[in-house]
């Protein structure tokens, strides 16, 4: 190798290592509840999609989502739950979002927000399944009119004792997109 090939090594090694020590701004790290999966995070999130929320964005928290994640879905009259108003999960779902449409039929995002928390299976379901399941018994969402977010901080996968609930949802083509807060 040469001189510049050599700066130019040293130089990405040394920006890495910086990158590394340096960690960026969270809002929950200076909240110091940095694990509070539950009533920060997921509270946090879903108060920023609540198009009723005191913020006053209206629609916008929904809209950037739906254009971030890609999502098929259209804004029709969306409900974010939990709200501001209501701090209750809707059947333990992190946050549901309903009142989109896709090709004329109500639709609904289910966000699983795993922080640092493990999946919660079940002997006879895993969890996302069961939240799936949920929406299509209680609700009547078909199957084409949910789609399923598991938001991490690595984008690392459902645990592998869910795999059940990924053949359960590869059977009926639902796909699980994964995506990170960082």
């Amino acid at each position: 190798m040469g001189f510049k090939e050599d700066v130019t090594k040293l130089k990405e090694e040394y920006k890495q290592s910086w990158e590394y020590k340096i960690p960026k701004f969270n809002v929950f790290t200076t909240l110091r509840k940095e694990h509070d999966e539950v009533y920060l995070h997921s509270r946090f999130i879903s108060n920023l999609l609540d198009p009723n929320g005191l913020h006053e964005l209206g629609l916008h928290g929904v809209q950037e989502l739906l254009h971030i994640i890609e999502s098929q879905f259209e804004i029709q009259h969306p409900k974010v739950t939990p709200d501001y108003e209501n701090w209750t999960e809707d059947n333990n779902i992190d946050i549901l979002i309903e009142g989109l449409v896709k090709d004329g039929k109500d639709s609904a995002i289910i966000i699983e927000n795993k922080i640092f928390a493990a999946d919660s299976n079940h002997d006879d379901r895993g969890q996302l399944q069961g939240y799936y399941q949920f929406l299509r018994k209680e609700k009547k969402y078909e199957p084409q009119q949910i789609e399923i977010y598991y938001l991490t901080l690595d984008r690392h996968k459902p645990s592998k004792d869910d795999i059940m609930m990924y053949n359960f949802l590869k059977h009926y083509k639902i796909p699980v997109t994964i995506i990170a807060t960082k």
